[in-house]
């Protein structure tokens, strides 16, 4: 052997034996930081090796897992308001080190506090006036990216359940966050996400999706996830009042706050020459949605640096046991301040037994979200340009990929311990055939289809319905499912009607266009029964996110008492393409054409007129501002937003009768809005429209009575069906709800989580057209000479899911068989 092979041998068995040591001698510090005091934990505290890069977070449970190279390591330990803490890498037990922080003491500026004044309070109001320019969402020029992460699990499972024969069979599907932990839990989805954002003044944000990584139960749709995930980063922050679980919870710098709010001010922090307030807040009121902790205020801008941020228990909030929230904001090289942390913790509790012991009945689901900003320059276009990316990855325009190595190239920290074995536990757990049955079941409850291959049964509550032309009518339902094709839907159904004996069916096909948007090609025909007055479903104008369009199914077909006979046979062809122009404003240009038949009860004529046809050409508008949309398979489901909704619907259409014929043009406009109002939240609805021409009676706008003893939201629930029939006309429906802001300061009441409601509906409209020289109206059918008021005061949240209220029919009294007044009640699920 040659000399230089020998050296070369040598170095590559002392390369190995180094290596080897250097393995050996690696130590993995596991810890939990708690308060020395409260005993609370602490979590986002920064741990990292003295002199290196390496370091990671603690959870918010106050957990971490560090791996120390060097027993001659020195472990830092910082968190907001406590002292460090370090330990040398030798020292390191072999189990679990509780490290105990104690509070720092800062010396206070010198402040002029005058006899009865805070000193937290100039401060916070100087962050509340600058509120909206400080906003980090208002940059108009950057470029970022975004890394999202999301953990969800059941948890706090008894180890009892460890002992069942299913567990045992399956313990794949069990898993401890931490190894002191005396529970277990069940992961359900494990989801990152990364992107790059490009802002520009006067111009549509550009998101590139670089790469996401999803493992879940496949109940879970990712994109609906996705989408509210990007919902959550907009509407979770502290610059406003924060939005959540469509709730509003008041923030500590809100217009409102000080009304919710108590201040401290614990101390001073001086950094890069600038002085930061550390200001600790609490609720007034035990049961309002707000929150305690403590916030850093920078002294001249008023900016909010930081927050660490606890719903208290006692809100007035149902099936949400614990909320925390922690934003940090970076100052860019310009000044301007943009966000750098976003991490959220929810525990949901179904809270089904006032038996906490029960674990069964009151098992929590727990989400851990968190959100890193990266807006170095240099990092970015490293990220972008210099990284070797898969050939298959095109960043230059929007996708979604999964691929683990590039996560693993472009995540900003490493996966936590707790990460790695629920995205384990997860793909071992969708094996298992008694899970794949219970997410198919999960899965049609939610979406509406229950999958078997490449065929989708559904929508299940149209497999039912009830009418007074067919009394009950049994539908057989169907599509394609997206194992079939992502882009592309075949559907249909059958139904038998059992008083009229005769057979219903109706087809449908979809086609996903390839433009940059969500673009579709939609033809339809359809046989059903639909209320006079309303056979274009005007109604999912405002309740967009229905299973079903049709009132008539399984639901009302159980809970109807009074069945409407207001209604009647259409058959219609639709064909239709839609097209998303921007992320918020959608058009629907469309032909459709119907044939409406004699209505059983309110005939057309004394001639016995069969029926009429009708051809329609119209275009559809939605424009909406800062909001998610989902598409779940052609169905879009819209995430709740707090900006206005407007719709504006035109048709250009013509009848044809047997003996007559005639052009008409109709306009209708709606927007809706949810939205918080002085000390509670306000829910409004404007429907208007307008038809140019005489028109059959069917083709009016009949405004929504209600008969069946049920109470309907967006219906006049003490006026009679076609008592009122329009051709230019107004609705306006509103609620006022306070969320229990009187209830909550009165002794023993507040206990039982009651909030107040006030509810006021209106409808104004005129026939200014000669209709009759066509058909007559039904006899029992008024022209509005005034508006028709309705309005109520009542209760929601009873037993959490009831709604009572009492509702005044204020004019038209004169009217034979109207109800002036009564209770009505109807479940109402809301967090």
């Amino acid at each position: 052997m040659r000399v230089v092979d020998v050296w070369k041998y040598i170095v590559i068995v002392g390369v190995c034996i180094s290596g080897a040591i250097q393995t050996q001698a690696q130590i993995q510090f596991k810890g939990k930081i708690i308060d020395i005091d409260t005993k609370e934990p602490i979590g986002f505290a920064n741990i990292w090796i003295k002199n290196t890069q390496i370091g990671c977070i603690s959870q918010l449970d106050g957990t971490f897992v560090l791996d120390v190279r060097k027993p001659t390591d020195t472990v830092m330990v910082t968190a907001l308001g406590y002292k460090d803490f370090s330990i040398i890498g030798r020292n390191i037990p072999k189990d679990t080190l509780i490290i105990r922080m104690v509070q720092a003491a800062y010396e206070l500026d010198v402040l002029v506090i005058k006899p009865g004044k805070n000193p937290a309070i100039p401060i916070v109001k100087t962050a509340i006036d600058n509120r909206r320019s400080n906003k980090p969402g208002s940059i108009k020029n950057i470029d970022f990216i975004e890394y999202n992460k999301l953990n969800l699990s059941i948890s706090n499972l008894d180890s009892n359940l460890y002992a069942t024969k299913f567990v045992q069979k399956n313990p794949e599907i069990l898993i401890k966050i931490n190894d002191y932990d005396e529970h277990w839990s069940i992961p359900l989805y494990f989801s990152e996400r990364l992107t790059h954002e490009k802002r520009r003044e006067n111009a549509y944000p550009e998101v590139t999706e670089i790469v996401q990584n999803q493992y879940g139960s496949s109940f879970i749709n990712s994109d609906i996830t996705t989408k509210y995930i990007n919902s959550l980063n907009a509407d979770m922050t502290f610059y406003g009042n924060l939005r959540f679980l469509m709730k509003d919870f008041i923030s500590p710098i809100s217009t409102q706050a000080q009304v919710y709010y108590k201040y401290i001010l614990l101390d001073s922090l001086q950094q890069d020459g600038s002085t930061y307030y550390r200001i600790r807040f609490r609720p007034r009121n035990s049961q309002d949605l707000a929150f305690y902790g403590h916030m850093i205020i920078e002294k001249n801008t008023g900016v909010l640096a930081e927050i660490d941020a606890t719903l208290q228990q006692s809100a007035n909030l149902n099936y949400v046991k614990n909320i925390r929230l922690y934003e940090k904001l970076q100052k860019l090289p310009d000044g301007s301040w943009f966000f750098k942390q976003h991490k959220m913790q929810v525990e949901f509790t179904p809270q089904l037994s006032q038996d906490t012991t029960n674990n069964l009945l009151n098992t929590p689901i727990f989400a851990i979200k968190s959100t890193t900003f990266i807006t170095d320059t240099a990092q970015v276009n490293e990220y972008l340009k210099n990284k070797t990316v898969p050939s298959r990855f095109n960043l230059a325009r929007k996708q979604i990929q999964q691929d683990t190595s590039l996560l693993n190239q472009l995540r900003p920290d490493t996966l936590t311990s707790l990460d790695i074995i629920t995205r384990q536990a997860i793909e071992v757990t969708n094996e298992i055939p008694t899970i794949k049955a219970t997410n198919k079941m999960l899965d049609m409850f939610l979406y509406g289809y229950y999958q078997i291959g490449v065929i989708d049964l559904g929508p299940y509550l149209y497999f039912v319905q009830a009418n007074e032309i067919e009394k009950i009518r049994f539908n057989l339902a169907a599509r394609t499912s997206p194992k079939f094709s992502k882009n592309m839907l075949i559907g249909g159904y059958v139904g038998y009607g059992i008083r009229d004996r005769a057979y219903k069916y109706g087809a449908k096909y979809s086609l996903k266009m390839p433009t940059r948007f969500y673009g579709a090609l939609h033809a339809s025909y359809d046989q059903n029964i639909y209320r006079i007055g309303d056979f274009k479903q005007n109604l999912d104008f405002i309740r967009e996110n229905v299973l079903v369009q049709s009132d008539d199914n399984l639901f009302t077909a159980l809970l109807t008492r009074e069945p409407n006979k207001a209604v009647y046979l259409v058959k219609k062809s639709v064909l239709a393409y839609e097209q998303q122009i921007t992320p918020n404003i959608i058009i629907k240009p469309s032909y459709g054409f119907s044939q409406h038949y004699n209505p059983p009860y309110f005939n057309f004529d004394a001639v016995q007129t069969e029926s009429f046809s009708l051809h329609e050409i119209g275009a559809h508008v939605r424009i909406s501002f800062k909001e998610e949309m989902s598409n779940n398979h052609f169905r879009k489901i819209y995430i709740d937003s707090r900006y206005p909704i407007f719709h504006v619907n035109v048709v250009q259409g013509k009848y044809v009768l047997p003996y007559t014929q005639g052009w008409f043009t109709q306009l209708r406009f709606v927007t809706r809005q949810d939205i918080l109002i002085g000390v509670g939240r306000m829910r409004y609805v404007v429907e208007a429209g307008i038809t140019n021409k005489p028109v059959p009676f069917p083709l009016l706008e009949f405004h929504r009575g209600n008969e069946t003893g049920g109470s309907g939201e967006y219906y006049f629930n003490h006026m009679k069906y076609l008592e009122f029939a329009s051709d230019r006309f107004v609705n306006v429906y509103a609620e006022y709800g306070m969320n229990g802001f009187i209830f909550n300061k009165i002794w023993l009441v507040k206990k039982l989580n009651l909030r107040e409601l006030l509810t006021f509906k209106a409808c104004w409209g005129q026939l200014s057209q000669n209709h009759a020289s066509i058909f007559d109206l039904p006899a029992q059918t008024y022209e509005l000479t005034v508006p028709y008021m309705e309005a109520g005061v009542g209760i929601t949240n009873f037993l959490k899911v009831v709604r009572l209220e009492y509702i005044w029919r204020i004019n038209y009294h004169e009217h034979p068989d109207v109800r002036t007044g009564g209770f009505f009640f109807r479940f109402q699920f809301e967090f």
